[in-house]
């Protein structure tokens, strides 16, 4: 990808990132064009699954013609491993935007006790864009929950991201050889505990801190310490801190003199008796190294930046390379890596925000061993349609302990990286409109117009519905074009005097005659300013009576604003919230009204609308109304329930389930240990009556209401011991925005006894 060290005088232009574009003329092969056919023909085609058998007709292993993983870092704060994929080429990605192109999927791993331990995988979607600047830079990220230590101990881990194109990796195969695509290794360093986040015990028993018996009697040990959060060291600390090792001046002087320099003169020429640095001969030679010195990346280098279109993150991996020179070690407030992010879009840059990560002293770090840091940030800009769809340039500045200011920005301490990254895909046409996107983590078109039952949409992230009905809290998410910018870029609040679209969301029930009712309950989303720094704002979203005239025939006064626009994300992308775990069950058709500012009066767009069927679990009356969840039954016919068998008798017993949803159940036993050594397990072998199958799936949904059938279980080769058989069983609702289900169990028990 392009460099990004930046020249003496300014960052790069406009016309230089094009120089810097590689040209892209490899002919797209069979083994490419054809490759999920040839998988299938044969698994091990190249040589990635010998277990599978096969010929290998083809070897190919860690191609990167196409696609490549430039860097992999981890957040330590936000807990997020990320790695940034470069696309090299034109064709090759099964199809042009407005088809389904293909995956780029990475699966990552954490080094644990000697062993990788997988942390799942995620993909971003790409496509042939035959004239699109290259390379297309995107970015993903999963999760990365590590046990934190006290931050007197470098918590150091190993991580590994995997890329294969097409072709998931398999899970929990740290060793898997993609044919397209590469593997990174990396170091990383997990988030410390620090003194006012652990419970005193646990400092006691470090021995971090100490008490006299009769203090201790009178403590709550279960407490955290009132302490405040670590204070940046003063110029005097650090120069203290560094007087042995090979930091300069103007490296651990440089936030106290930029400070200095922002203030008045005549302030700065007479300064606080508690100042640490002022004007004199010190000042000014820590000065004069920083006029001379731009763009330098010995302490920290900024390697990769991408975007993802379909999550709206914006990504950057930062290179650490010393261990000294920031500001001290973990248990102080160390020092701040900002990234900056700007797009060239309409002749000009336009911001997308600052990310910013925290980096310390770390002795963790040799020559040849540095460690990796993700900085992130959720970010829109205009969409673009999918015919003709280009990549845009991206532009990321990194600058240590000093927030870039501008697109050409010259970082003292840092360096600018250029490449070029995917729009959103997105209708783009005249006039105002209301997109009503998800409901309940399911995408719109994955939900029935006349049966409100959810079913895939083949989206990532959406809840794999199957018939599926909704219950609890069904969240209610989409947004407003054009998306006018009336926010202030720092604080993502409406500017005063501006008029933003403003929505109501109403419900009505369809199956039975209803009077619709308006949602006006409050809930939390974050704002993403294209001037804040990371984190996001967090804002409450409540109704209010609208600004200015109110379109005559508008039901209700009370309006929710819409807080989004081009350049400020909101996420996730909530409307409302709409409360439906009290309801009883039936269809309930969810529209969205919007109005926006012509000039004079608020202006009505066409809503937007989708039935959903909600389903709050079967009713257990006589356990009490409140209770809703399959009914369950299970009992054994071949001995009385804790009965006596011995080992190699076959056990038989009957079972049912009752839902108006039925989901799946499942028959096993409940594990065992003796002496801490896991016992052997036998499989039951379930037998359904006929139309009647243990998961509904098998008639595509259709089976709704339950199961029953008989169930035998072997007994051969267990340990003679007590034992439980447990029946459980979950419906298909999605509740709570979420891919749970109403679910019940039940159990039966026998002696297992020696032959």
């Amino acid at each position: 990808m392009p460099s990004g060290k930046t020249p003496d005088d300014k960052a790069p232009a406009q016309a230089e990132i094009s120089a810097l574009t590689p040209a892209a003329t490899t002919a797209v092969p069979t083994e490419r064009a054809q490759f999920k056919s040839l998988l299938l023909g044969n698994p091990n085609y190249f040589g990635s699954f010998p277990k599978l058998g096969g010929i290998v007709v083809l070897p190919k292993k860690y191609d990167v013609a196409w696609e490549e993983l430039t860097c992999l870092g981890l957040e330590p704060s936000q807990e997020r491993l990320e790695a940034v994929v470069n696309i090299k080429q034109h064709a090759g990605y099964n199809g042009d935007a407005c088809s389904q192109g293909s995956h780029e999927y990475v699966r990552f791993f954490v080094e644990r006790n000697g062993a990788w331990q997988d942390l799942g995988s995620v993909a971003a979607q790409v496509y042939d864009l035959a004239t699109t600047p290259l390379p297309l830079s995107y970015c993903v990220a999963v999760d990365f929950n590590e046990a934190r230590k006290f931050c007197n101990t470098e918590n150091i881990v190993n991580v590994r991201a995997i890329l294969s194109w097409n072709l998931e990796p398999p899970a929990g195969d740290p060793n898997f050889t993609p044919p397209f695509g590469n593997v990174l290794d990396a170091r990383v360093q997990v988030a410390p505990l620090l003194l006012h986040e652990i419970p005193i015990a646990h400092l006691l028993a470090e021995g971090t801190l100490t008490l006299k018996p009769e203090a201790l009697a009178a403590v709550d040990s279960a407490q955290k310490l009132a302490s405040q959060e670590p204070q940046p060291l003063s110029y005097a600390e650090l120069k203290t801190l560094y007087a042995s090792a090979n930091v300069p001046g103007h490296r651990f002087g440089f936030a106290e003199a930029q400070t200095l320099m922002q203030k008045p003169a005549l302030g700065t020429l007479t300064p606080a008796k508690t100042a640490t640095l002022a004007a004199g001969a010190e000042l000014g030679a820590i000065l004069a190294a920083i006029q001379k010195q731009s763009g330098d990346t010995s302490y920290e280098e900024l390697l990769c930046a991408g975007f993802n279109p379909g999550t709206r993150e914006l990504e950057a991996v930062v290179e650490i390379k010393r261990n000294a020179g920031y500001s001290g070690g973990l248990c102080s407030a160390g020092s701040t890596e900002y990234v900056r992010f700007f797009v060239y879009i309409g002749g000009a840059w336009q911001s997308l925000g600052t990310a910013a990560v925290k980096v310390h002293d770390l002795a963790a770090v040799t020559p040849g061993h540095p460690l990796m840091y993700g900085v992130y940030r959720i970010q829109g800009f205009p969409e673009a349609p999918c015919k003709d769809l280009t990549g845009v340039p991206l532009r990321a500045i990194l600058s240590w302990q000093a927030q870039p200011t501008g697109p050409d920005y010259v970082p003292v301490w840092g360096n600018v990286v250029n490449t070029h990254i995917q729009p959103m895909i997105g209708a783009v046409e005249p006039g105002e409109h209301i997109r009503l996107m998800r409901l309940g983590d399911v995408t719109v078109n994955g939900i029935g117009s006349t049966t409100g039952l959810a079913n895939p949409t083949g989206v990532a992230g959406d809840c794999a519905g199957h018939d599926s009905p909704f219950g609890g809290e069904v969240i209610v998410e989409g947004d407003f074009l054009p998306k006018i910018d009336v926010f202030n870029h720092t604080t993502g609040l409406v500017k005063p005097g501006t008029k933003p679209i403003v929505y109501q969301v109403w419900v009505t029930r369809t199956d039975v005659p209803s009077a619709p009712f308006q949602l006006t309950n409050a809930f939390g989303i974050a704002l993403f300013p294209p001037d804040a720094v990371f984190p996001p704002v967090i804002f409450a979203q409540s109704v209010q009576p609208a600004p200015g005239p109110v379109p005559t025939g508008v039901p209700g006064t009370l309006y929710y604003q819409y807080m989004e626009s081009d350049y400020q994300a909101v996420n996730p992308r909530t409307l409302a919230a709409f409360e439906a775990g009290g309801l009883t069950e039936g269809n309930y058709y969810v529209e969205v009204r919007g109005w926006y500012w012509n000039g004079s009066a608020y202006v009505p767009m066409t809503s937007q609308g989708q039935l959903i069927h909600v389903y709050n679990g079967y009713p257990h009356l006589e356990l009490g109304s409140t209770v809703r969840r399959p009914q369950v039954a299970i009992a054994l016919t071949s001995v009385a329930d804790c009965g006596n068998v011995k080992v190699g008798d076959t056990i038989t017993g009957s079972y049912s389930v009752v839902d108006n949803f039925f989901g799946y159940l499942t028959i096993a036993l409940v594990p065992i240990t003796v002496g801490g050594v896991p016992q052997p397990e036998n499989a039951a072998v379930i037998t359904p009556v006929p139309n009647t199958p243990a998961n509904a799936t098998a008639y595509n949904g259709a089976n709704t209401g339950g199961s029953n059938g008989t169930f035998t279980l072997d007994t051969t080769g267990m340990t003679p011991c007590g034992y439980n058989i447990r029946l459980y069983a979950q419906d298909r609702a999605l509740c709570d925005s979420h891919c749970y289900a109403h679910w019940n169990e039940t159990a039966v028990g026998f002696c297992l006894s020696p032959k």
